[in-house]
């Protein structure tokens, strides 16, 4: 298949070098030429596995490139979904399947508003990856990654998607009711990606750690509460769903932490923003949400 990856961060990297390893044809869209000229020239460097193998791509930084794509994973960053979209939508051929790949909640209004509905979808990822370098990624872990639509119709060929994306190392599966895995990811991210950019440490730590495995706990507890009053089912012990995320992936390092480090803008207003937003919207306090917000919002104002 001709496949698009819109983003060549970590989640973008990983699935680029994962399914052209798989044999399909993948491009890379970015919008700074100098790094699209690096990948263009070296490819993408895999890590897995203690193991580094280079797998060939195009890279490109023409929206027009993505015509002609039979699948394109949008994997920027929730603030750039809008202008991103609003650059390749035009582009999108009536064969085309778009999937959505962020984190929170904030890209599923943009991508209502650009992408007609029998061609846009979302994945709801538990991959591990770490960008080390551009156009070198890092392996952490793997999860299922689950297709669906945030509203009907389901686009038919979505079930070939999962297909692609499991026979190429990344399993996927099809879900009915999208939104309970968008939500429960969204508990997830809440607490760890927040706790672990403003401690600075890897996802186990926050499991290990008392104090901190407390306020995870009060911050998932807090999500989970809004969810049912949106009438999401998010599962029985949110919590402890979350910290076994932490263990099984405990030395990840998360993707807001990573955009800490390099003093870059993080998704904290799509994650806890969101649940914020929501909870004052319904009249429900989230204390430790709005703290957590309001402390990476803090460490993001000292990047300049």
């Amino acid at each position: 298949m001709k496949i698009t990856v819109v983003g060549p961060g970590a989640l973008g990297s990983l699935f680029g070098a994962l399914l052209g390893r798989a044999g399909h044809r993948i491009q890379l869209l970015d919008h700074q030429r100098p790094r699209a000229a690096l990948l263009a020239a070296r490819g993408l460097l895999l890590e897995e596995n203690g193991r580094k193998e280079r797998v060939s791509i195009l890279a490109t930084t023409e929206p027009a490139a993505v015509a002609g794509s039979d699948l394109i994973f949008l994997c920027v960053k929730s603030g750039a979904v809008g202008e991103s979209l609003a650059a390749i939508a035009s582009f999108l051929s009536p064969s085309s399947l778009l999937i959505a790949c962020q984190n929170g909640i904030g890209h599923l209004e943009p991508l209502r508003r650009l992408v007609p509905a029998d061609r846009r979808s979302v994945a709801v990822t538990a991959q591990g990856a770490t960008l080390i370098a551009p156009g070198h990624v890092r392996h952490g872990g793997s999860g299922p990654t689950r297709l669906g639509v945030i509203e009907p119709p389901v686009p038919a060929v979505l079930t070939q998607a999962a297909g692609v994306l499991t026979a190429a190392g990344i399993p996927a599966l099809v879900e009915g009711d999208i939104s309970q895995a968008i939500w429960r990811k969204l508990l997830a991210n809440a607490a760890i990606n927040a706790l672990t950019a403003l401690h600075d440490c890897p996802n186990g730590h926050l499991a290990a750690d008392s104090r901190l495995r407390k306020e995870l706990s009060q911050a998932v507890a807090e999500g989970a509460a809004v969810a049912k009053a949106l009438k999401v089912e998010v599962g029985s012990d949110p919590v402890a769903d979350v910290l076994a995320i932490c263990r099984a992936t405990a030395e990840n390092i998360s993707s807001m932490l990573q955009d800490v480090r390099r003093r870059r803008r993080t998704e904290i207003d799509a994650i806890n923003g969101a649940i914020v937003a929501e909870a004052r919207r319904l009249g429900i306090p989230v204390p430790v949400n709005e703290r957590l917000l309001q402390a990476v919002k803090a460490r993001e104002g000292d990047f300049g």
